[in-house]
Parts: C-alpha cells; structure tokens; sequence
C-alpha cells in the first residue's frame, strides 16, 4: 500500500472485552482462510470527502470516534488451542496512513486511495482495520478506509461512512449505540436458548434439503486457467427491464427471476434437472441488526427442480425456496461443517455445495414503468462482456453476482466451467430473460 507518512490515533472511550465469535464472524474467518494468502478480495472499503475547513486533528479524531462508536472494527477473532473462535473487543491505538495525490478530482483521488487501502490482505490476528487520509498540498481532502470482511459486510459500508461524514462535521453519529447490535451482544444472544433454537432449525433445514440431493455423477474438469478463477461481467440494458416484466406478470420480485434464470443455466451446464444453490443471506431483519457495523452475512440453501421448458414455473419455486432458505441462514458454521462431514460420510461423497447466488441490490421490485418488447432487440445491441480479474485462490465452482442496473458478474472456477463456455452461459441468462419477457 502506498503510504507517505503515518499518524496514530487512540480510542481509550470505548470497553474492551472478549466471547465466543459470533457466527457471521466465525463463517467469514473460516472461508478467508481457505482463501489465503488472496484474502485481500473480500476486504470491505469505503471512503468520505472531508469538507474544506477541517483540520487534520478533527480527521484523526473522527477516526478514533469510528472506532469506539463500531466495535466491530476493532475487534480480532483468535483461534484457541481446542478449535474455538473467540472475539476480543480492543482499546488502544491504531496507525491512519498519508495519501498524497496531485489529483484536483476529489472524488478520483478518493477512489483511487480506497482501492489502494482495500488491496492489502489483512492479518487474521491484528486489527481487523485501516484508514488513511487523502492529503493534497497539505491539506486533508478525504478518508479512506478498509476492514476485513470478518468485522463488517457490504451493508455496513454506507453506516461507516455516514458515520465517518457525522464525525468530520462534529455531529454524532446518526447511528446511535443502543440502537445497534455490537458483536458482543450478539454472541450472547447466540448462546442463549432461543439463539441455540435459531441455529439448529437452520442446521435442520439444511440437513433436510441436502437430503434431496442425488448422490452427483463424477464431473470430468478442464484443464484450468492460470490464474485458476476468473471474473467478468455482463453489462446489458435488456437483463433489468425482462426481468421487471416477468416479475410484473408472475407478481413477485426480480430476485426471485433472476435466481430461477440462474438455475436453468447451471441445470445445463450439470446436466441435471435439480440443483442446489447457495443463496448470500444479509441476516439484516432484525430492528437492532439494521444499522450494526459487523459482518452478518451467511448463506442459505435453495433446491430447485427446473423445467427447462418453463422459466415461470421455476420462478414460483424460486420465490418460496428463497424465503425459506432466508429464514434458515444463521448457524453456527462449526457445526455446521460438522453437520456436512457427517452427511458426506453417510452418502459417500462430499456434499457438493459450490454454486453460488448473490443479488446486491438493495431494491428487488420491479419497476412500474414497461418496456416495449420491440425494444429488446436493440436494447441488446450494446450488450457487451468482459473479463476483469483473473484469481487464484476461491473456494467456489460457480457465483453469478446481481448488480444494479441489470449487470451480472461471474466468477468461475476453469477446471469447471471454461471461460469460453461461462461466457456462453451469462449471455444465456440474458436470453432466457429477453425470450420469457416476450412470450407473455
């Protein structure tokens, strides 16, 4: 990371103290790990304008008030000697790095400082945080900063740095403390009787779905790339307003359209009509869970039986299997690992669970305002796809990754899915959009 000098901060404000990781900490420690040394992918990162007028110290300041007011960012999970993750809440110092740019774009340098920041892996025992500050000609023109997905998720980026712009302003925080769930709350909740009853209804959940699963057929793999797992996206005008149209008809949200269309895609690229997909669960519905800074992001699992002659019909169950695979997605992901060598064991295979659906977007309705389907056709004319990054280290076969505006990202792993063929996979997506938007 690129760094031009080095202040520290301290937050003596804050308590201190340590409990069983939480179970969002403990599943996202335990996935960075398989995913060593690339870590540096999952890092969460964020960044903020500083208003003229404010002073360095107030900058270091809203830093140190960041830390005391979001627990999680300086908190470190520490693996004991039987296995067990425990979380323990710090106070003392932390380094906040110089930035300088010769950028007159604001908003540029900022981003360019984020990515930075975000790039660098994090160590798994150390504070779970950087930040720097953007300095032009000696003045303070942004903060930026990163944390591990361990001590927050995506949703907890717009609180840090609605939090951070409150600091920089002198304000409180909009986020008050008794409103939000700090990761020592949370654990206690999660040892309690009725934390112990949510984590086995979902392990029960999961076992019974999994118990639905055909033992699988050997898959030949590829030779694969190097680097290994690849990334592109689709960027297509037509993806959003099919999948409105579909969702208008069929009186349910995008999501669920686009999960069903995903799972048509890898029905045909296993060669099987049921398929298992696990489903990236917020865990945000809870009242005191809503402007937490932590990382509640755990998975759930659909099974689908596709009929590759009728979207629609796959939609319906995609919807139901949806919610339920929501409702079931907080355990504790020791037992969880448990549970899933005891099956493979029983079934005579490994459970193979490597197929992922993500759908980023905060707003799943559908919009109100129709597209002609005349304008399909040239809505697809710009449609284009890239590859972006080439990885090396995942612990996924397949991810199709919804974005707003109806871009799609996929991830793959080439000893599974070539890139030639995944390329004709997302574009399928966007066919079987388009075509199921017109027959109606």
């Amino acid at each position: 990371m690129r760094s031009t000098g080095r202040w520290t901060v301290r937050w003596d404000g804050g308590r201190s103290g340590s409990a069983p990781a939480t179970w969002g900490q403990s599943y996202m420690y335990l996935v960075l790990r398989t995913l060593e040394p690339a870590t540096a992918q999952l890092n969460q990162s964020g960044g903020v304008i500083v208003p003229p007028g404010v002073t360095l110290d107030r900058v270091l300041a809203a830093v140190g008030r960041l830390l005391v007011h979001c627990e999680s960012l300086r908190t470190d999970i520490v693996e004991e000697e039987d296995g067990r993750l425990v979380q323990r809440l710090t106070s003392g110092s932390a380094s906040v790095d110089a930035w300088d740019t010769t950028d007159r774009d604001d908003g540029a340098a900022i981003e360019a400082a984020r990515l930075d920041v975000a790039g660098v892996p994090f160590d798994p025992v150390g504070l779970p945080f950087r930040s720097a500050i953007v300095v032009r000609d000696g003045t303070p023109v942004g903060l930026v900063w990163a944390a591990s997905h361990v001590a927050c998720d995506a949703n907890s980026i717009p609180i840090v740095n609605r939090c951070l712009a409150a600091f920089l302003s002198g304000a409180a925080s909009p986020d008050p403390m008794d409103e939000c769930q700090q990761p020592l709350e949370r654990a206690a909740f999660e040892q309690s009787e009725a934390g112990q009853r949510l984590g086995r209804r979902a392990l029960d959940f999961w076992e019974r779905k999994v118990g639905l699963l055909p033992v699988a057929a050997p898959w030949p793999e590829h030779e694969p790339d190097d680097p290994r797992f690849w990334r592109g996206t689709l960027t297509s005008a037509a993806i959003q307003p099919a999948a409105d149209a579909i969702a208008r008809r069929l009186a349910t949200g995008t999501s669920a359209v686009l999960l069903a269309a995903t799972a048509h895609v890898l029905s045909d690229l296993l060669g099987t009509e049921r398929v298992a997909i696990q489903l990236t669960a917020g865990n945000r519905g809870a009242r005191e869970r809503i402007r937490s800074v932590a990382n509640m992001t755990q998975t759930g699992l659909v099974v689908l039986d596709v009929d590759r002659s009728s979207l629609a019909t796959t939609v319906g169950q995609a919807w139901r299997a949806g919610m339920q695979a929501y409702r079931h997605s907080q355990f504790d992901f020791a037992e969880f690992e448990a549970l899933f060598d005891r099956l493979g064991q029983a079934r005579g295979e490994s459970v193979d669970l490597a197929y992922f659906f993500n759908d980023l977007r905060t707003d799943t309705r559908p919009a109100e305002a129709a597209v002609d389907p005349a304008e399909f056709a040239n809505l697809r004319s710009v449609t284009a796809f890239r590859w972006e990054e080439g990885i090396r280290q995942q612990n996924i076969k397949f991810l199709i990754m919804v974005r707003d505006g109806g871009a799609l990202t996929i991830l793959v792993d080439t000893a599974f899915c070539s890139r030639k063929r995944a390329e004709v996979v997302i574009l399928a997506i966007e066919e079987l959009l388009v075509t199921t938007a017109n027959s109606g």
